[in-house]
């Protein structure tokens, strides 16, 4: 049973790194990868049951052979059932590796029939797109084309309307002139008609008599002209008129103007008459010539106006579609319009873009949604099960506690029935002492008033006594009745109980469905906060393992660094031995000058000794130069190995420093992550220590 409990536990486990496994960190199923996984677990799962098989027929034939031949036909048949076991588990292993193969098969029959959905669409994507472009492009030809036409035919019509239009203004200003002309001509017949009568009244036309003759007439005329004249020259020069005064003179000059008005309506009236004389001659030349004209200048003149009233109406019509057909407006509008019309094309080419995108997207999620919800159809039928089972608990509790409150019921009943027995027998008795009691005074009193003075004292002390007995009874009878009343209180308090206890239950209930969808939220939170702490634990890992990169990065370098300092130390010292070497160098230098000039003077004293000394000195002289040469380059090679050195440290320091400041970052963000977690894994013991008791109240409920 023990081995039985293990396996099945592992079975658990492994079920549940098989359902972690099939999920990515997001959220993403990769069917191969799981399916492959899944086989392997599958078979060690199979080959372990095998071994636990083997391990069991092996520990069963060591307990047979302990045992002996005793156990020989139930030794036989836990070997056939264990063969059974056996061939079931091939069995098993068999139908799973024929699912496997089905399953793969359909992941691979959906793959394959998503791709050549995919690439349906695009393909469909893009001849439509190119039909549309081609269609798009046709039809815009065409438009151009008919365009280009209706432009040219507008143009021509346009310049044809133009020129008829100027020729019918041209005809309207001639008629309007010769409209004008008319009316003028009428009018000045008419003002000189006008003229002639008003200066001229009917009467005195009448009674002049016109003469026959023109000669006679110009004659005269010339003749008054002359008379005036003279008789203008004899007024200027009348000597009277300067020896007049203004009243005669007055007088004078309006005789003399009344006079001149005469002669003029005179001569203006010969004038007339002569020009009717002429007209009626005209008139007998022509005849009726002048009556036709007039009449058909009259029919003109009436239809003048209406054609002139036709052609501004024909101008004014010009005037308004003038302005309609301006063709390079509505071709800017139509461009404005075929942009807007490859634009919106654009978009939709874009938007297609897009859905086929959503479409990928929605169709990684369809089949991760397929896979989440394979996985998570188990742990439903679970959640299904614990849910019927706690409904099943809660009508069990429901049930005992109908019939806990029947029983109490019946009980609080049958009490209630006993105490009113007892109340109506406890008055009965009472009725009856006091009628007994009653109808005994009455006689002890009837024989008190026969009897004599000490048997009425005695019947006087039994009253007094049957008086306190009747107070005691009383008083017995008012307990009894308060005891009654506290009863009907306990029995309105047992039904009141009652109903606070059916409440209550209603309550127990409703709190249990509420504690339930309390637990199922808390295990929904659990369950994401151990998502969360999952997901961070492997991001503290992730952390944890940049930090130890970076430590063991700072651990170099700070290696590194004291190698450089300890060559630097090396490095140092070389210098100081150099110096010092460079010193003693100087110090020979200066005694080898000074051995050199005591040589020198030496040999300028004895200049005459051998050439061996000339040449040892030489020799020295060299070797000297020698030793200042090499010492010189010693200096400057130590000079530049310090600069590089001082150069490298330098360098390194920067890097060091950058490290640092690195170094402290990641130990900020672990001591982060680690309060964090903290924080996290308290807030989880929290919860788990609510769900605990939230188990317990409801463990506490349900046994209740």
């Amino acid at each position: 049973m023990k081995n039985l409990l293990m396996m099945e536990a592992e079975v658990n486990d492994r079920r549940s790194d098989l359902r972690k496994s099939c999920l990515n960190v997001n959220g993403d199923c990769k069917y191969d990868d799981n399916i492959n996984r899944l086989r392997i677990m599958v078979e060690n799962q199979i080959h372990c049951l095998k071994m636990d098989l083997q391990q069991l027929k092996g520990s069963e034939m060591m307990s047979r052979e302990d045992l002996g031949l005793c156990n020989i036909p139930y030794g036989a048949k836990t070997i056939e059932h264990f063969l059974e076991v056996d061939q079931k588990v091939d069995v098993l292993k068999d139908i799973l590796a024929v699912g496997f193969k089905q399953i793969s098969a359909v992941i691979f029959s959906k793959e394959t029939m998503l791709s050549e959905l995919q690439w349906e669409h695009e393909l469909q994507g893009e001849i439509s797109s190119i039909v549309l472009q081609d269609s798009v492009k046709r039809l815009q030809d065409e438009y151009d084309t008919m365009l280009y036409h209706q432009t040219l035919y507008i143009k021509y019509l346009n310049k044809n309307w133009k020129k008829k239009a100027s020729e019918i203004s041209a005809l309207r200003d001639e008629l309007h002139a010769l409209s004008d002309e008319v009316s003028n001509h009428e009018n000045f017949e008419d003002w000189s008609i006008a003229k002639r009568k008003e200066h001229f009244p009917p009467k005195v036309l009448e009674n002049h008599k016109f003469p026959s003759q023109s000669v006679e007439s110009g004659t005269n005329m010339v003749a008054t002209s002359a008379d005036s004249g003279e008789h203008m020259l004899d007024i200027a020069d009348l000597p009277q008129l300067k020896h007049m005064s203004k009243e005669d003179l007055l007088a004078y000059c309006k005789t003399e103007m009344a006079n001149m008005r005469r002669r003029h309506d005179s001569a203006l009236q010969e004038k007339t008459e002569e020009l009717f004389r002429l007209k009626r001659e005209f008139l007998k030349e022509k005849g009726s010539s002048t009556f036709r004209k007039d009449k058909e200048g009259e029919h003109l003149r009436k239809k003048l106006p209406e054609f002139i009233f036709k052609l501004d109406e024909i101008l004014i019509v010009r005037d308004m579609l003038h302005p309609i057909y301006k063709h390079d407006d509505e071709m800017q509008s139509l461009k404005l319009r075929i942009d807007s019309l490859f634009s919106e094309n654009k978009g939709l080419q874009n938007l297609l873009i897009r859905k086929t995108n959503e479409l990928k997207y929605l169709s990684a999620q369809f089949s991760d949604a397929l896979s989440q919800i394979s996985l998570n159809s188990s742990l439903e039928a679970n959640y299904l099960r614990q849910v019927r089972k706690l409904e099943s608990d809660i009508e069990d509790v429901e049930a005992e506690a109908n019939f806990r409150d029947a029983i109490c019921n019946t009980i609080l009943i049958g009490l209630i029935d006993d105490h009113r027995h007892a109340l109506l027998d406890t008055e009965i008795e009472i009725k009856f002492f006091i009628k007994f009691y009653t109808n005994m005074f009455r006689g002890v009193i009837y024989d008190a008033t026969s009897s004599m003075n000490p048997a009425i004292l005695k019947c006087y002390e039994e009253k007094i006594s049957l008086e306190a007995l009747v107070v005691e009874k009383e008083k017995a009878l008012r307990s009894e009745i308060e005891e009654n009343q506290k009863l009907k209180k306990v029995v309105a308090s047992i039904s009141s109980s009652i109903e606070e206890k059916e409440k209550l239950a209603s309550e127990v209930a409703s709190t249990l469905i509420q504690q339930k969808q309390q637990l199922d939220v808390a295990h929904q939170e659990l369950n994401t906060l151990r998502d969360q702490i999952s997901i961070q634990e492997a991001q503290i890992s992730d952390n944890k393992m940049e930090s130890n990169l970076l430590r063991s990065r700072f651990n170099g370098t700070l290696q590194k660094i004291y190698h450089h300092e300890l060559e630097m130390d090396k490095l140092k010292e070389k210098l100081k031995v150099a110096s010092d070497a460079l010193r003693e160098v100087e110090k020979q230098k200066l005694m080898l000058l000074d051995v050199v000039e005591d040589r020198q003077r030496t040999v300028s004293s004895s200049f005459d000794k051998d050439k061996e000394q000339v040449k040892q000195l030489k020799s020295i002289t060299v070797s000297m130069l020698e030793l200042s040469k090499c010492v010189t380059d010693l200096g400057s090679q130590f000079m530049e190995s310090t600069n590089r050195n001082e150069s490298r440290l330098k360098v390194l320091s920067y890097q060091l420093n950058a490290l640092v400041q690195l170094a402290s970052q990641q130990k900020k963000k672990c001591f982060w992550y680690k309060n964090m977690l903290d924080v996290r894994c308290s807030d989880l013991q929290k919860a788990e220590a609510e769900v605990d008791i939230l188990g317990d109240e409801y463990c506490n409920t349900i046994q209740e």
